[in-house]
């Protein structure tokens, strides 16, 4: 089986290579070669453009078809949702949530809203125009947006006014959430080709800064639990990740939903999930996937010295 993922200069890519390339011939893209992880051959490093270019889908169906690509995983928000289009003819499986979900979970306000609308629980969210609907502190972020990028705490209307300054963004472009203490988790959620849940994986966020720095697997019932009554409500194919905050009181608030693997999924490929032998198997009575252990995730940064070329 060949694989190739974009978004190759991600945090988990190194990882992902040392875990899978026994097993497959992987290939890592991104717009930025020289990002890469050095830890993965320079013959598995592919240069391809920026989502917004005219030549994206092109060059990649070029590569995949010169691969022969079985699964494409596509790791930049910015891509999903010009390759969940149906119509663009490749001839592999692109390992990512079907179309419409893909466009309501990148909308943070539409996503948050809906959640609420099939009966669960999320924090209370609202265009930045009607924050005086919500109480201080509360998080005002982008609607759109990847990384914790601009997201923050903010304790007043002077604060707010000051977020407004500093980033320079548009109302219209802005929301602001209900703010939930407890404890942050990042939860795997992967299903086959047809929708059937195969896999829920909770990992429990020790430190964050933008990505995940420390992380354990933990196995926790609540989160499961939601992430199962989740599921039912917006049942989809391939993985997406539910960001979400677990308070005292064992309640499970999302804040919001990344519809594509995150830079924690290699900590679940370590502890044997195997998530494209699973994408065409039926699953009706829904068994999920158990890790053997809980493993925990320790990222640390490399220097990398070398002469200079140019």
């Amino acid at each position: 089986m060949n694989l190739l993922f974009t978004g190759g200069a991600g945090a988990g890519n190194g990882a992902i290579w040392h875990i899978l390339r026994a097993k497959y011939d992987i290939y890592f893209a991104d717009a930025q070669i020289n990002a890469i992880d050095n830890a993965i051959p320079e013959s598995r490093r592919i240069s391809i453009p920026f989502a917004f270019e005219q030549k994206f889908v092109s060059v990649l169906q070029e590569i995949s078809n010169k691969l022969s690509i079985d699964y494409l995983i596509p790791g930049v928000d910015e891509e999903l949702l010009i390759l969940a289009n149906s119509k663009l003819g490749f001839s592999l499986s692109i390992f990512i949530p079907s179309f419409d979900f893909i466009k309501l979970m990148l909308n943070k306000y539409d996503c948050a809203n809906a959640i609420i609308n099939k009966g669960l629980i999320a924090p209370k969210t609202r265009m930045i125009s009607k924050v005086d609907e919500l109480d201080f502190p509360l998080v005002v972020k982008p609607k759109s947006g990847r990384g914790s990028r601009g997201v923050m705490i903010v304790n007043s209307q002077k604060e707010l006014d000051a977020y407004r300054v500093l980033y320079n963004t548009k109302d219209k472009d802005l929301i602001v959430q209900e703010l939930i203490l407890g404890q942050e988790y990042t939860v795997l959620v992967s299903a086959n080709n047809t929708g059937e849940l195969n896999c829920i994986i909770p990992v429990k966020v020790d430190q964050k800064k933008g990505i995940t720095i420390r992380a354990r697997i933990e196995m926790n019932k609540a989160i499961i639990h939601y992430a199962k009554k989740f599921h039912k409500q917006f049942r989809t194919k391939g993985i997406y990740n539910i960001q979400c905050i677990l308070t005292d009181n064992k309640e499970v608030f999302p804040f919001e939903v990344n519809p594509r693997v995150s830079t924690t999924f290699c900590l679940s490929l370590a502890a044997g999930l195997n998530p494209f032998e699973m994408y065409l198997k039926s699953n009706p009575k829904e068994d999920l996937f158990v890790p053997a252990s809980e493993l925990c995730l320790q990222r640390n940064w490399f220097n990398n010295i070398f002469e200079c070329t140019d």
